[in-house]
């Protein structure tokens, strides 16, 4: 097949090139085009960056709470956050495909540096004894 063979469909000229064909080096098969023998082992992995902490002083605006009891619901938990930290703009908590909450809630504060306030108010600490 020629170059400037295009009235072939292109699956035809593809299928062509990838072929190969018997030689007058003795019969060893010979590939046509620049084919680059394959690694014998595969190159080592790169190693992935490991994400920079944030730094001191960073203002965080959400805050994620844990362990919460069955019990609490979003209003609750909004209730609380804007009467001890501040103003909340949203409040998510987590629930399982059943409909039983997680125990997990998402809290978005309108004020940057709340997050933090917040992270410092009850990091670790039993709400209503529980």
């Amino acid at each position: 097949m020629s170059s400037m063979d295009i009235d072939q469909p292109l699956e035809d000229i593809i299928k062509a090139k990838g072929r190969t064909k018997k030689g007058k080096n003795g019969g060893k098969l010979q590939s046509r085009g620049n084919i680059q023998p394959r690694a014998r082992h595969p190159a080592p992995a790169k190693a992935t960056p490991v994400p920079k902490a944030r730094p001191v002083g960073a203002e965080a605006s959400k805050i994620i709470i844990s362990n919460l009891p069955g019990d609490v619901n979003e209003a609750a938990v909004r209730d609380l956050m804007q009467s001890t930290v501040g103003p909340v703009k949203s409040v998510q908590l987590h629930y399982t495909s059943a409909g039983k909450s997680t125990g997990v809630a998402t809290v978005l504060f309108r004020n940057k540096g709340d997050g933090n306030k917040a992270h410092a108010a009850y990091h670790n600490r039993m709400v209503d004894n529980r």
